[in-house]
C-alpha cells in the first residue's frame, strides 16, 4: 500500500477502524451488536446518515454508545422533511471509551458531513479521526468539492497523521485522478471488493489516510454479513 512512514512515530499494533453508512441510527446499533458478537472488535469508528438531527437525539445517541463502551462524537444531520427517515446526513467518529479522545469541529464543513475526532492511541501524539459523507449523485463537483477544499485545509493545519474513512459516494478511481489524497499527503486505503449493492454495485466505503499510518495498514475487510444495508461496513486493522 506504499506510502513513507514516519520513524519518529512508533505505532502500536491491531487498532482496528470500522466504517459505515448504516443509514439509519437504529441500523448502527444493530452494527454494534453485531460486532460486540463478532471477531472484528474497532477501536476506531466512523459513521455516516445516523440520520439525527435534535441535540437530544444526538445526545441520547452518544450516552447509549456509551454503555457499549463506545465514546462517539455526533454531528447532527439536516432535516428534509417530517421523520427522521427524511433528515440527510449526520455523521460520527470516535473510540472505545478507555482511550482518550475529544471532538476537533472542521471549520466550514456541517458536520452532517463530516465530524472529527482527535485520538490518544495508534502512533505516539495520536491520530485525526474523520467521517465523511459526500453528497450522492454530484461526483467531486459543487458541495463536495467545497467539503474536500475545507478538510484538505483543516488536515494541513492540524498537522498530524490522519485517517478519514466514509462513504465518500464516489469510485475510488474518481478521487485518484483528482489527486486529493496526493494533496493532502495522503494515500488510498480501499477493500478489493464493492461496499454498497444499489443498482450494479460499487465501492463507495473506504479510507484516505496520512502517508504516516499508510504502510502500518495490515488487513482490509468488508463485513458482508453485517446487518447495514445497501452499505457494507469496512474494517481496517494498523
Amino acid at each position: 500500500m506504499g506510502g513513507v512512514p514516519n520513524k519518529r512515530n512508533k505505532r502500536e499494533a491491531g487498532w482496528t477502524l470500522v466504517t459505515a453508512n448504516t443509514t439509519a441510527w437504529s441500523s448502527a446499533q444493530a452494527l454494534i451488536g453485531f460486532l460486540a458478537d463478532s471477531d472484528v472488535k474497532p477501536d476506531m469508528m466512523c459513521l455516516q446518515e445516523t440520520r439525527l438531527e435534535t441535540a437530544e437525539a444526538n445526545s441520547a445517541a452518544a450516552a447509549w454508545a456509551a454503555k457499549q463502551g463506545l465514546r462517539l462524537d455526533f454531528g447532527a444531520a439536516l432535516s428534509t422533511g417530517p421523520g427522521p427517515l427524511q433528515n440527510s446526513g449526520g455523521t460520527a467518529s470516535g473510540v472505545k471509551a478507555h482511550v482518550g479522545s475529544a471532538p476537533v469541529p472542521i471549520s466550514g464543513v456541517h458536520a452532517s458531513r463530516a465530524t472529527d475526532t482527535h485520538m490518544e492511541g495508534l502512533i505516539k501524539g495520536g491520530v485525526t479521526v474523520v467521517s465523511i459523507y459526500l453528497h450522492d449523485g454530484m461526483g467531486l463537483l459543487a458541495e463536495n468539492l467545497e467539503i474536500l477544499q475545507r478538510l484538505g485545509q483543516f488536515l494541513v493545519q492540524r498537522s498530524e497523521p490522519y485517517i478519514v474513512a466514509g462513504d465518500w459516494n464516489v469510485q475510488p478511481e474518481e478521487m485518484q485522478a483528482a489527486r486529493w489524497a496526493e494533496m493532502v499527503g495522503g494515500q488510498l486505503v480501499t477493500p478489493d471488493r464493492t461496499t454498497c449493492t444499489s443498482g450494479k454495485g460499487s465501492t463507495l466505503d473506504w479510507l484516505v489516510v496520512s502517508q504516516e499510518l499508510a504502510n502500518f495498514v495490515d488487513s482490509v475487510k468488508v463485513l458482508v454479513s453485517a446487518p447495514t444495508s445497501p452499505h457494507s461496513p469496512v474494517a481496517v486493522t494498523f
